[in-house]
């Protein structure tokens, strides 16, 4: 595995691309200067091609821009969060962002409504978090939430099985009350009918493949807020484009991202529900492919997109590993989900719930706001995707911190929970920067026309591979990709010309035959985590 940095080409290098161009040191080694010896490429004894099939793939359009993936920044998560990360990732064999994510989103739903942040008088933030996995199909994405949330799933266990004997309860005092009410409206006497049982509400923490109307009945029944989980979020992305046009679902999503007021008309009720502070925090897991489908100019222009936090970490070889997760780890991470949790509301003069207010430490205020205009400079150089992205991105980094700091007073590591200190502020900014790169990254793959899409899975190949690859292997591997031997073997130049893959030649075999010529990713590094050695 290697990682991939950044490599933006000239505009002299895309024009020597497009014209056949080639190092001076091929030209002296042909002993040619004819206008065929232009387009002979540089693997010896071979003969370049130049059909329109090959000078599609190696036009500029078709070089993609390579962004290195950093690795998602664990050591500014609280302890045991960052234990669990670490040793989780180890014993599945994935990357440590394919715990991160649902894991602090799973954080952010168990505080939900019961705190605010206050960054000034008219801007106070919510821990709502929408983050989502990017990795192909059989990469074991779904394992990590599922351990992750473990916590979170036993808890609501427990809560349903309370609330089925509590509703069988009700059922028989239910009966009983049918009873006593046609009785006492049979005998017509006066007075007062007995009074009905109160039906008991099914607490829930975690939903998934709902809809509009059926979440808002589970926001009203759970006024602190609930964790909406998708195993593929293809199913939440294509239900705004089957319904586009006329159905507001789009819009009440926006809404619970902000936890603001909503109010959802239901069919079977006689007056829609109001629901005070729509609070949903949202994880899913989905493919490239499948994203790339659904991300339309449309749902990039409503401003959903933009509210996404990414992870699209390199495909990790698999190997078999003996590690597991210290017991002690899971239960301190249980053990703060459990006081997240028990944070209560707090109540008004007329009995509203209503979250708690953080207030800010003047050296984290001081923090926020040297991030902030750091972050709008930066937004301003920006396409107008990324523009929009970053512009939910500016809020992201105090959501964070709350959320951090939350973790942290449940650890005991700070004293107080209702002032947000600097430590978790930067932590907060932190990991709000990564989420800003990798958004870089998305971005950029997601833009890319089908050519650009296709080299960047050429390259992402050979960057898979155990070592450095020759042409021959580069084209056995993708041999439904390319028309001939010679085509595999321009591309392979185009990458080496536009500094994304180096070759490197091995020493002449004892009989005197020339060197055999390997390629690799260009001063793009190993990473630590995933080298053999």
């Amino acid at each position: 595995k290697t990682n991939l940095s950044r490599r933006s080409l000239t505009r002299d290098e895309c024009h020597r691309l497009e014209s056949g161009w080639r190092p001076k040191r091929d030209a002296e080694n042909s002993g040619s200067t004819s206008k065929s010896a232009d387009k002979t490429s540089q693997f010896p004894g071979k003969k370049g091609v130049s059909s329109q099939n090959s000078q599609d793939k190696t036009s500029k359009q078709a070089i993609p821009e390579l962004l290195e993936f950093k690795r998602f920044p664990v050591e500014f998560l609280p302890k045991p969060l960052a234990d669990l990360v670490e040793q989780l990732a180890l014993a599945i064999c994935c990357d440590p962002s394919f715990v991160a994510l649902p894991l602090l989103t799973g954080l952010a739903a168990a505080i939900g409504n019961s705190l605010n942040l206050r960054i000034k008088k008219t801007w106070r933030v919510p821990p709502i978090l929408w983050t989502t996995v990017i990795a192909l199909s059989g990469s074991a994405k779904s394992v990590p939430p599922k351990l992750a949330l473990h916590p979170l799933h036993v808890r609501q266990k427990r809560m349903v099985k309370q609330f089925d004997k509590e509703f069988a309860e009700w059922e028989r005092l239910n009966e009983t009350y049918q009873k006593e009410l046609a009785s006492f409206r049979k005998s017509k006497e006066a007075g007062e009918p007995p009074e009905p049982p109160v039906q008991p509400v099914c607490p829930r923490i975690i939903v998934s493949d709902t809809t509009i109307e059926a979440l808002g009945k589970r926001l009203n029944d759970n006024p602190r807020g609930v964790l909406a989980l998708y195993d593929e979020l293809a199913g939440w992305l294509g239900a705004f484009n089957r319904y586009s046009k006329g159905s507001g679902d789009e819009s009440k999503w926006l809404e619970f991202y902000n936890a603001q007021t909503s109010v959802i008309d239901r069919a079977s009720a006689k007056r829609p529900l109001l629901i005070e502070r729509a609070s949903v925090s949202l994880f899913g897991t989905i493919q490239p492919g499948i994203l790339r489908k659904h991300f339309t100019a449309e749902y990039k222009a409503s401003g959903l997109a933009a509210r996404l936090l990414f992870a699209m970490p390199p495909r990790q070889q698999r190997k078999w590993t003996e590690h597991e997760v210290d017991e002690n780890v899971e239960d301190a991470v249980a053990d703060i989900f459990d006081k997240l949790l028990s944070i209560e509301m707090q109540q008004d003069e007329e009995g509203e719930r209503r979250p708690a207010i953080v207030s800010l430490h003047h050296l984290a205020k001081e923090a926020f706001v040297n991030y902030y205009n750091r972050h709008n400079r930066e937004q301003q150089n920006l396409d107008e995707d990324l523009y929009a992205a970053y512009s939910k991105l500016e809020e992201v980094a105090a959501r964070l911190a709350l959320v951090i700091h939350a973790v942290r007073y449940a650890t005991g590591e700070v004293s107080e929970l209702y002032n947000l200190d600097l430590d978790s502020m930067a932590a907060g900014i932190e990991l709000c920067e990564w989420f800003k790169f990798e958004a870089r990254r998305v971005y950029s793959v997601l833009a890319e026309n089908e050519l650009a899409h296709e080299n960047r899975q050429l390259i992402q190949w050979i960057a898979s591979q155990d070592g450095p690859v020759t042409a021959r292997e580069f084209y056995r591997g993708n041999r439904a990709k390319f028309s001939s031997m010679d085509e595999a073997e321009l591309l392979l130049r185009s990458f080496v010309e536009a500094g994304l893959v180096e070759w490197q030649s091995s020493d002449p075999t004892e009989a005197g035959g020339r060197p055999t010529q390997r390629f690799r990713l260009a001063s793009l590094g190993q990473n630590p985590q995933n080298s053999k050695d």
